[in-house]
């Protein structure tokens, strides 16, 4: 069967009020090798001031 794992992880540039967001899944699937990819990477304008 398949096994799924997903990370997030993230960090905050107060200087230039961004958000860094990297999400990351590790697949596994029985008869294919593993499979990793990194979905994205967003910078996030911070709510308020």
């Amino acid at each position: 069967m398949e096994d799924l794992k997903f990370f997030v992880s993230w960090e905050q540039n107060p200087r230039t009020n961004t958000l860094n967001l990297n999400i990351s899944f590790h697949i596994w699937e029985s008869f294919y090798n593993i499979f990793h990819y990194r979905c994205y990477q967003v910078h996030l304008n911070s709510i308020g001031e």
